[in-house]
């Protein structure tokens, strides 16, 4: 018995050391710390993904920040809303910022503006939730683990995994809609506006940037009365592009039977003796 009894004890004790010589894991807030400063860091541009639903009013749906350089404890970075946005109090948001994030428990970042005013809750901590190396952070505005708080979710494109991991911290989210926020390229492309030309501004950063594609443009469809007005196949390729647009052929690619002197129109005027296809294939840009 007591034989059996010593054995107990040696194999306990042995289990013991080889417990104690592993390498003892990283906690879960020391590994999202990290990767969220490297991606803060990172010569990428972060856009908002996702966001309560309780802070629709007080945030701009579409946010994007650039990388400047590596600071102590964090990056400087803009912060540009990249959409005509109508009813915040930011609507013309466009600003450097110094983001530092903070290793205490429990881990939270917090951002500093340089050369404009922003409301409080701009500028409180914001907890460290969860962060994904190369795809996203969440920040939410309590440390509470116990409650779902109000929350953001920075990234670099929507993936599932992220979304998820928000309505697992942070209860319900409303995901933003990036075909609604203008990119970088258009917004390089296109000349600044005033306030005022809201919707019309992103419609034409849009067209004007389709207009400079090198790819072919096509007609694919018009309203019913402009059958007869408008030849059904009509074809653009792209020149060069000028200071206020762009140059383009455009040509008929059918031969046309219903209204021949429009078509003949068309070919004299705009395609400089160019052949006429036969087919006409119905696809916008190729």
């Amino acid at each position: 018995m007591q034989r059996g009894m010593l054995i107990v004890a040696i194999l306990i004790v042995g289990f013991g050391l080889c417990a104690t010589k592993r390498p003892p894991e990283k906690p879960k807030s020391t590994k999202t710390y990290k990767r969220t400063l490297e991606m803060i860091r990172k010569d990428e541009d972060l856009r908002l993904l996702m966001f309560s639903p309780q802070i629709t009013k007080k945030i701009p749906s579409c946010l994007i920040s650039k990388y400047i350089k590596r600071k102590n404890k964090g990056a400087r970075r803009t912060l540009k809303i990249n959409k005509i946005e109508t009813g915040t109090k930011v609507s013309q948001l466009e600003t450097t910022i110094r983001i530092y994030v903070n290793k205490s428990s429990p881990a939270y970042l917090r951002v500093k503006f340089e050369g404009v005013s922003l409301p409080a809750s701009w500028t409180e901590p914001q907890y460290l939730k969860y962060a994904k190396r190369k795809q996203c952070i969440i920040l939410g505005s309590s440390p509470d683990k116990g409650r779902h708080p109000p929350c953001v979710l920075w990234g670099y494109n929507h993936t599932i995994k992220c979304q998820k991991k928000f309505v697992e911290k942070c209860g319900k989210g409303a995901v933003v809609d990036l075909t609604k926020c203008t990119n970088t390229k258009e917004e390089k492309e296109a000349p600044p506006f005033s306030a005022e030309k809201l919707n019309s501004t992103q419609l034409y950063m849009r067209a004007l940037n389709m207009m400079r594609t090198k790819d072919t443009l096509r007609l694919l469809m018009f309203s019913p009365k402009m059958a007869k007005k408008i030849p059904s196949c009509l074809i653009s390729k792209f020149l060069k592009r000028t200071k206020e647009g762009a140059r383009r052929t455009l040509k008929i690619n059918k031969i046309e039977t219903g209204d021949r002197k429009f078509s003949e129109f068309f070919t004299s005027r705009f395609l400089d003796g160019a052949a006429i296809s036969e087919i006409c294939e119905a696809w916008a840009v190729h």
